[in-house]
């Protein structure tokens, strides 16, 4: 394997050369060579388990949010389901159509300059009810759980998203790491300002993803430096790398990350795990 880097100075790390390895200053040139054994994955990459029924968008978000997390006893007994899922599914049409910055008053207007599929599917009184009224966790239990873990009020809700995300998918042989803020200005304790970033503000999360087909199957979210307990990891980028990387170790795959994951200690990590860094 060749790893391709900047200059130490550019990439910032002290550890990214060890004084014997020489760094390619050429891009590599693919040639037409036969697969080195290390290099061949054993599964191909796509849907798997349920996944590989899927005829609908429908049908696929319902195999990533699980029904069990949208069952749970609330004050507004007849609140359904199904409703619920019409709040998600308004929630991202809004993005499909780029409504992400009108309020709500503008997506229910009736005189024509609103989103017509808005009204079709539920009231706004009822939209608004529902988001007012939404929670992913035991509010009763949540001031206890918070003292150990930050990420309390969602943490079951995005383990269990995770895991669908891993579950349903097999990744490509090329794959991705970096960093994304979800756009956010509410109350929170590990909000983010990332003034290089469209949004600025917002959540930060880890994500790892097929390269050809985009498809995010694992992440993590930062939430700055845990209290002490099961939850508190590190943030450094080798470690976050290390713990990104685990639904694919040993399978031969390749990871390309910038120059701040970039360092050789990490790369002879990842090569004992039998993954490619580039």
């Amino acid at each position: 394997m060749t790893i391709f880097c900047k200059a130490a100075a550019i990439a910032g790390h002290e550890d990214i050369w060890d004084g014997v390895t020489k760094w390619k200053k050429t891009m590599w040139q693919k040639t037409q060579i036969r697969t080195r054994s290390v290099n061949i994955i054993s599964q191909l990459p796509g849907p798997k388990s349920e996944a590989k029924s899927i005829e609908s968008e429908s049908d696929a978000f319902t195999q990533i949010i699980d029904n069990e997390d949208l069952s749970r006893e609330i004050d507004a007994k007849l609140t359904t389901v199904t409703e619920i899922l019409d709040l998600f599914g308004l929630l991202i049409m809004s993005g499909v159509k780029r409504a992400a910055h009108l309020t709500y008053k503008e997506l229910w207007a009736v005189d024509g300059s609103g989103v017509e599929i808005v009204r079709a599917i539920m009231s706004q009184e009822c939209f608004l009810f529902i988001l007012r009224c939404l929670r992913f966790d035991d509010i009763t239990t949540r001031k206890e759980r918070k003292k150990l873990d930050k990420l309390a009020p969602i943490r079951e809700f995005v383990e269990a998203f995770v895991y669908n995300c891993k579950k349903l998918y097999t990744p490509g042989e090329y794959n991705t790491i970096d960093q994304k803020l979800i756009p956010f200005r509410g109350r929170c304790g590990f909000r983010q300002y990332m003034p290089n970033k469209p949004a600025k503000y917002g959540l930060k999360i880890y994500t790892i993803s097929d390269a050809r087909t985009f498809y995010t199957f694992n992440f993590e979210i930062y939430c700055g430096k845990q209290p002490d307990g099961p939850y508190k990891k590190s943030n450094s980028p080798d470690d976050i790398v290390k713990r990104l990387i685990t639904p694919i170790s040993g399978t031969s795959r390749n990871i390309t990350t910038d120059n701040w994951y970039t360092s050789y200690k990490l790369s002879q990590d990842l090569l004992t795990q039998n993954i490619n860094s580039l």
